[in-house]
C-alpha cells in the first residue's frame, strides 16, 4: 500500500515516513498541497492521502477537495494539533475519512489506516465491480494472445535469429501492457484508463505499435498485414493508453474474423475526412457481420465467436465515446467488414 504524506513540518513529515516504512508501506512525501496535487496530476500510484490541516498556502481541507475531484476512490485522513469542530464539520462534508489529533502513536495511526482502509473497501459499488471483472479480463486477454502467438512463432523458427528476437520483444511489450493494466486496476480506475494527460498522442505511432504487438500471431496465423498511412504526424486528443486499447481490441477483432477463410488480410488506414477529426479504417477480409446484427454488436456480452465473451467491441464503444469520438462500420457476410473510427485532433 502506497501512502502519500503531505506536511510542512519537515521533521514530523519524515518521522511519519520512517514509522510508517517500517510497517512495510510505500511512501510518498510532500512538504506542500501543491507538491502533493502535483504526484496525483502525474498519476502516481497513490492508495490514501494522510494530510496535516494546517499548512501555508493550500491547507488540509483544501487539498482534500483537490484530491476528491481528481481521484475521488482515494481515501484520506486528516492530521490536526486543533480539535476544532469547524474544521471536522468542514473535513466531513467534503467526504474526508479520518482524522488524528496529533501527537499520536504508531499504533493509532496504522489502526486508523487500516479502518479507513476496510471502510473505502465496504463502501465501493460492488455491482459495479463485478460489471467491470469481465472487461479487466477481456483486456488482458489481448497481450495473452500476443504472447501466445509469438511464442508459437518463436518455437517454428528456432532457427532465425531475427524472428526469434522479434518474438521475445513482442512477449516483453505484452508482459508490460498487462503490468500497466494491472497498475490501473490497484488505483481504482478502469482497465482501459481514458484520462487524458497533457499533450497529443500521435496516431500513427500507436497504429505502428499496436500492429507490431500481433506480430507473431498474425506470421503464425498467416495473415497479411497492410498499412495505409497519410505521409504526416497527426495529434488526437485522448489517452495513450486507451487509444492503444480501442485498436488493439479492433485488430483482435479482425484477427478473429478470419480464421476460417483462405485470403486472410487486413489493412488500417487513416485519412483526414474533416478539418477537426481524423479517420482510423481498420478493414478485413473476413467472415463478415449480418446486417441485421450491425446494430447490437457493441452491446456487452453479444457475439457470434465460440470462444468470444462479447465486451471487445464494447470496450470500443466506451473508449471512443469517452474520447468525443465516433465509430461506424461497413460490413458484407463472406467478404469481411470495416471499421471507421473518428478521433478529435489536437489544436494549438
Amino acid at each position: 500500500m502506497r501512502v502519500l504524506i503531505v506536511d510542512d513540518e519537515k521533521q514530523d513529515l519524515q518521522s511519519l515516513s520512517i514509522a510508517l516504512r517500517s510497517k512495510g508501506f510505500r511512501v510518498l512525501e510532500s512538504t506542500s498541497a501543491t507538491q502533493a496535487l502535483g504526484f496525483i496530476d502525474r498519476q502516481e500510484s497513490i492508495h490514501l492521502v494522510l494530510t496535516d490541516y494546517l499548512m501555508p498556502g493550500m491547507d488540509g481541507v483544501e487539498l482534500l477537495k483537490a484530491v476528491r475531484q481528481k481521484r475521488p476512490h482515494v481515501p484520506v485522513i486528516m492530521m490536526t494539533a486543533y480539535a476544532d469542530k469547524d474544521i471536522a464539520i468542514e473535513a466531513l462534508h467534503n467526504k474526508c475519512d479520518g482524522f488524528l489529533e496529533k501527537p499520536f502513536t504508531l499504533d493509532q495511526l496504522e489502526m486508523e489506516i487500516k479502518r479507513v482502509t476496510i471502510q473505502t473497501v465496504r463502501g465501493m459499488n460492488v455491482s459495479w465491480f463485478f460489471r467491470l471483472v469481465p472487461k479487466i479480463v477481456h483486456q488482458i486477454n489481448n497481450p495473452l494472445m500476443s504472447i501466445t502467438g509469438a511464442a508459437e512463432l518463436g518455437m517454428l523458427e528456432l532457427n532465425d535469429t531475427e524472428t526469434v528476437r522479434r518474438c521475445f520483444e513482442g512477449i516483453l511489450d505484452a508482459v508490460h501492457r498487462i503490468g500497466e493494466i494491472n497498475r490501473n486496476i490497484l488505483d481504482m480506475r478502469k482497465p482501459f484508463n481514458t484520462e487524458v494527460k497533457e499533450g497529443g498522442v500521435e496516431i500513427h505511432a500507436v497504429l505502428n505499435e499496436t500492429i507490431d504487438s500481433f506480430y507473431g500471431l498474425v506470421r503464425f496465423k498467416g495473415i497479411e498485414v497492410g498499412k495505409e498511412f497519410i505521409q504526416k504526424e497527426v495529434q488526437v486528443v485522448g489517452s495513450r493508453f486507451a487509444i492503444e486499447q480501442l485498436f488493439k481490441n479492433l485488430v483482435m477483432n479482425a484477427i478473429d474474423a478470419l480464421e476460417e477463410k483462405a485470403h486472410k488480410r487486413i489493412i488500417v488506414k487513416t485519412e483526414l475526412r474533416t478539418p477537426n477529426y481524423i479517420s482510423v479504417y481498420i478493414s478485413d477480409t473476413g467472415c463478415g457481420i449480418p446486417e441485421n446484427r450491425l446494430d447490437t454488436i457493441f452491446k456487452p456480452f453479444f457475439t457470434d465467436k465460440k470462444e468470444g465473451n462479447g465486451l471487445g467491441l464494447a470496450v470500443v464503444k466506451d473508449i471512443v465515446e469517452s474520447m468525443n469520438g465516433r465509430i461506424e462500420v461497413k460490413s458484407k457476410v463472406g467478404k469481411g467488414t470495416i471499421f471507421r473510427i473518428d478521433l478529435p485532433l489536437e489544436t494549438e
